[in-house]
């Protein structure tokens, strides 16, 4: 390992050298130089402050005391995504963006892999302390028996709680089921919001914020679009299974939800026996070829009110 002179100079031996200068929240600078028989000084430059991904730089994100992840830059949010443990707790510091404009050429731009899979399932807690995540393009796309969970996260299993975050400007679609902005599946969210810049779809349990929830919501809403090409649309989510009083509390949509059959204004299924309660829709339900609810499609089991 080289060290630096008292003057931060280095003595380096002959030859070209490749360097990079960075720090969380800008715009990384790429350069080389080359040493032969004299003294080479690399220039000084000004960093831009960095507004969405660009495309090359991941950064380990610093934790805080508790041991949570401290993301704050867009190439610390990839870092997550790429190498989060699935016992990983995050909380946001800043508005994060992706791709700056989430409705160009799919082919320019960049794929967010989501956080999770039923086969490895994340537990940890992810807080957007009140910050948004914008340009996201998730494209779970392949057989619809395997193209499956789409969302920031893929699959947040028993355990995991994802909360006081919002996603605007996105696109978030699966060839099979389980699509929502925020999780494919989930098991506990609270404050989570979709604006409506955003579209959600799947074959089946699409949700504005949740394709699927297995424990509880609570004070979440959607503005989005939200289309199942088969069953289970939700505005909020494509099913809420969670059995609790508190299955569903405080949350609304405003966004179309759009279906074959089972379509509903909040929830596409309410089917475990869960609550819905102080909850809202005023966006338009619409079931091509089955039946729709302004507040559930399917309600096999729980309660309303």
């Amino acid at each position: 390992k080289i060290q630096a002179a008292a003057d931060g100079s280095f003595s380096l031996p002959a030859g070209t050298y490749n360097y990079v200068i960075s720090c969380s929240g800008y715009k990384s600078v790429k350069d080389s130089f080359t040493v032969e028989n004299q003294a080479v000084q690399i220039p000084a430059y000004t960093l831009e402050v960095q507004t969405a991904w660009d495309g090359e730089t991941y950064t380990v994100p610093l934790k805080d005391e508790s041991g949570a992840y401290q993301i704050g830059s867009p190439d610390e949010l990839m870092w997550f995504g790429k190498n989060a443990e699935m016992s990983d707790a995050a909380v946001l510091t800043a508005d994060i963006t992706i791709n700056e404009d989430v409705n160009a050429e799919a082919s320019g731009l960049y794929k967010w892999k989501p956080v999770g899979t039923s086969a490895s399932r994340y537990a940890g807690t992810f807080d957007g302390d009140g910050h948004t995540i914008s340009g996201l393009y998730v494209a779970v796309t392949g057989s619809v028996s395997t193209a499956k969970y789409a969302g920031l996260f893929g699959y947040a299993g028993k355990g995991s709680k994802i909360s006081n975050l919002t996603i605007s400007d996105s696109v978030v679609s699966a060839s099979g089921d389980y699509a929502g902005a925020v999780a494919g599946e989930a098991y506990d969210m609270e404050n989570c919001h979709v604006t409506d810049s955003v579209t959600v779809s799947a074959q089946k349990y699409a949700g504005g914020v949740a394709g699927y929830v297995d424990g509880s919501i609570q004070t979440s809403s959607n503005e989005g679009k939200v289309t199942a090409s088969s069953n289970y649309a939700g505005g909020v989510a494509g099913c809420v299974y969670g059995s609790g009083s508190t299955a569903m509390t405080q949350c609304y949509n405003s966004g179309a939800v759009t279906g074959a059959n089972q379509v509903g204004g909040l929830a596409g299924s309410l089917y475990m026996g869960g609550t819905i309660s102080d909850s809202y829709n005023t966006g338009t339900v619409t079931a091509v070829s089955g039946v729709a609810g302004g507040i559930v499609g399917l309600y096999r089991y729980g309660s309303i009110k």
